[in-house]
């Protein structure tokens, strides 16, 4: 049953259940609250009225520009030392509950999920890969479909997910992640052949083109002959995109190349000994597995990206079990925005006990032991090992392991980077992790002084502190109101912004306040009763305020969209 505007939106997290009060209430459609028309006056009285009208405004607009100036650098602050508790500004593109596997490793049914638990928008079907953009707003969607594959973009704020900017009918270049994005988030690199991949004996020519996000604008950049092919990242500053190749199936060769972006096809081939397996956003590091020959493994390598020059070697010493080519009891990974090293492992003698480490700047800093989990067996005695993710504005890093065999839902530590804190965390198949709140992306420079006056006028009404403001066209808001919460979520049948012609601004002012809007039902112990402290009104271009949405800060994002 869909709710109307009358009813309350009660949302329910998978990450942190103990919530048991209301996050918002919808507060009833409101009728136009319209500024009281003044009566006929002088000229000079009218012109008087509207200098005082003006001075009020640009005092209210300056103080409101102090003020988010203050809380910018006040949310920046707390965004540094911000404890790793589940939070609406992040999220998750991940496999669904209910969710089939139709084959060709494609899940159907993956959605974009907050931290809370919440489905953000509808679910997207036959994804092959996803890969978060440096920035952390983006997610690169390989998708395939009865034509081929098809390249799309989410946009993890606006929600909104764009059209095929690149397409084909080949296939990924032999390996899992044939994707990666340049450092400064505009556009991506896809490795793909039109050769037979299930032919393992022979070579394939790998096709490595670039795509621009924005204008979808396709450029060539390498046609290259090996058995496997796969970009690891894009350095944008010196134009140069990194790939890993191998000669063949086993016992082959292992290259690094770095290929210029300028479409030249100017490229650097260096035969390595170990195995290049990931690059920092930057592309300016490389964290490789090496062969260890003879001897068991237990270290990892990071190298210089222009170079391939060793600058660190994370040895795990007798912490950790030898590692293997075929055994996924370890990873390496690099923090979001940084060059922050992070490996995991089993643990020497441990059995179902798993480690995890940060090293900073390229694996060179001092090692911080971010604690252990530990996997219970299942009925068969078979451990199942962890998978690390990091929170895409590298905060966090959430280490889980799959609950059954379906794998569809995993539960562990969310792990505080800055604290070494751990808390219970439970998610599903995480296939990207992306920023939903323009805040923790970084955000707009502020209100637009068009904003600021209309948002005025909501604050005359309502009273508290704007946070935020931003335009929308009716007909995008509308959009978002009858398809908010998911297909079967808590949603108006027709919203009141089907009231305007589509092209109409709507500005969302976010303000932050006590209002006399109802804190909820009496909370289940042990949870305590909390007056709602954020509201969400919108404004016309005739100055009509209505409010929108009331509730608490934690639970409703400033960004850019229908709360």
């Amino acid at each position: 049953m869909n709710l109307d505007d009358r009813e309350v939106e009660i949302l329910e997290g998978r990450v942190r259940r103990s919530l048991a009060t209301l996050d918002r209430v919808t507060v009833p459609t409101l009728s136009s609250i319209e500024r009281r028309r003044p009566i006929a006056a002088s000229p000079l009285m009218r012109g008087a009225a509207f200098l005082a009208t003006a001075a009020v405004m640009i005092v209210v607009g300056l103080a409101v520009g102090d003020r988010l100036n203050a809380l910018r650098g006040d949310r920046a602050a707390s965004e540094r030392t911000a404890p790793a508790v589940p939070s609406v500004g992040y999220g998750f593109f991940e496999v669904l509950p209910g969710a089939t596997d139709p084959g060709n490793g494609t899940p159907s049914g993956v959605g974009l999920i907050d931290e809370l638990g919440r489905q953000l928008m509808p679910a997207v079907d036959s994804l092959i890969q996803a890969k978060t953009s440096p920035d952390g707003r983006y997610v690169a969607l390989w998708l395939s479909g009865p034509q081929g594959f098809e390249l799309r973009v989410l946009d993890g704020v606006s929600r909104s997910l764009g059209p095929a900017i690149f397409t084909t009918t080949e296939r990924f270049t032999r390996v899992n992640e044939a994707l990666a994005w340049a450092s400064d988030s505009s556009a991506i690199v896809v490795s793909t052949t039109a050769d037979d991949t299930a032919n393992t004996a022979g070579t394939i020519r790998a096709n490595l083109r670039a795509i621009d996000r924005s204008t979808g604008t396709v450029r060539s950049l390498l046609t290259y002959s090996a058995f496997t092919f796969a970009p690891l990242g894009w350095d944008r500053v010196k134009g140069s995109v990194l790939a890993r190749a191998n000669t063949a199936s086993s016992g082959g060769k292992s290259l690094y190349l770095r290929v210029s972006d300028d479409g030249s096809g100017a490229t650097s081939v260096q035969e390595v000994d170990d195995m290049p397996v990931i690059a920092n956003d930057a592309a300016t590091y490389v964290a490789s597995f090496p062969t260890c020959i003879p001897g068991p493994c237990r270290r990892f390598i990071i190298h210089e990206a222009s170079t391939y020059s060793v600058v660190a070697q994370i040895d795990l010493g007798s912490r950790g079990d030898p590692l293997t080519n075929t055994s996924a009891n370890w990873a390496v990974l690099f923090r979001p925005r940084s060059s922050d090293v992070l490996v995991y492992f089993s643990r020497t003698g441990k059995k179902g006990v798993f480690g995890i480490e940060l090293y900073p700047n390229g694996g060179r800093g001092a090692r911080r032991d971010l604690g252990d989990l530990t996997v219970a067996p299942r009925g068969d005695g078979t451990i199942t090992s962890p998978n690390a993710y990091f929170r895409a504005d590298g905060s966090a890093v959430f280490y889980v392991d799959p609950n059954d065999a379906s794998g569809k839902s995993w539960s562990g530590d969310v792990i505080d980077l800055a604290t070494g804190t751990h808390l219970p965390a439970s998610v599903g198949l995480i296939r990207a992790t992306v920023l939903v709140d323009a805040a923790a992306s970084g955000g707009s420079p502020g209100p637009t002084p068009t904003e600021v006056m209309a948002c005025a006028q909501a604050s005359a009404v309502y009273g508290g502190t704007l946070v935020g403001a931003f335009t929308l066209t009716a007909g995008d808001l509308a959009l978002q109101d009858e398809t908010r919460s998911g297909p079967n979520g808590p949603r108006p049948l027709r919203s009141r912004f089907r009231d305007y012609p589509a092209d109409t601004p709507i500005v969302l002012c976010y303000l932050d306040g006590p209002i006399a809007a109802p804190g909820g039902p009496p909370p289940i112990s042990p949870a305590t009763f909390r007056p709602y402290d954020r509201f969400v009104v919108a404004v016309d271009p005739s100055d009509r305020v209505n409010l929108l949405v009331a509730g608490h800060r934690d639970r409703i994002a400033v960004a850019p969209r229908m709360p």
